[in-house]
């Protein structure tokens, strides 16, 4: 009852605590329709697969394209090659985008900032078993609203990272020593591109494209990822 009443109850991450208890009312289902009547081995076999292949298949399906090569690595290894460490990265929140090892320089910058913020363990951590080079990750903030989270969580988040703020515009990009940026196609959702348009194309004006990675049905999958080389200032 609480699932079904929350926005977001359906994701499957959220039922999984409910799976054990609904594959046992399945089978309770299952053997109490087995057992009514008199029916032979190939009759409950037939039952069987008839219950069980729909499943199996969406499962068949889900892994086969879970196994294929994910265009964020492979933007990864393209950046690692051609990006120089140390270089100022730009992109949205790190599930969407490439994971990108941040520097030594900006750990350091991260743990002056956020002083005692939950996530200064992880950079310590970090900073005491890194492999060197590295870049400056810098992330887009985004509403509440956009994320499906609530206000005080993602302004807690923000705190403990490097953001960027859309309503700065290119003139904040710059403040911040941006090189380079990551677009993905996982960023946002409809509303938030919408919301983000101005900025964006302040952005792409402002930029040099480098290169793509795109999704392929069967052969690749991810989200669409192009990066960005922001030109110097004019002035």
């Amino acid at each position: 009852m609480f699932l079904s009443l929350f926005p977001n109850g359906g994701w499957a991450r959220f039922l999984i605590p409910v799976f054990p208890a609904l594959a046992l009312a399945a089978a309770f289902a299952v053997e109490s329709l087995l057992l009514k009547g008199k029916h032979n081995e190939a009759v409950r076999a037939a039952v069987l697969v008839l219950l069980l292949a729909p499943g199996a298949a969406r499962s068949w399906s889900f892994d086969a394209e879970l196994v294929l090569p994910d265009t964020r690595p492979q933007a990864r290894a393209w950046i690692e090659a051609n990006v120089p460490p140390g270089s100022n990265v730009m992109s949205f929140n790190s599930h969407t985008t490439v994971q990108l090892t941040p520097s030594r320089e900006h750990l350091q910058m991260l743990l002056a900032k956020i002083g005692e913020h939950p996530r200064a363990r992880l950079y310590r951590l970090m900073l005491a078993s890194h492999p060197g080079k590295g870049y400056g990750i810098y992330r887009i903030a985004q509403d509440s609203r956009i994320l499906q989270a609530g206000p005080g969580h993602v302004k807690f988040s923000a705190s403990g990272r490097a953001m960027i703020e859309p309503s700065h515009g290119l003139k904040g990009v710059r403040a911040a020593g941006i090189d380079y940026f990551v677009f993905t196609s996982y960023g946002s959702n409809a509303e938030g591109f919408e919301k983000l348009q101005p900025f964006l194309t302040e952005i792409f004006t402002a930029s040099e494209w480098l290169v793509a990675f795109r999704p392929e049905p069967g052969v690749r999958r991810g989200p669409e990822i192009s990066i960005y080389r922001l030109q110097e200032s004019p002035s």
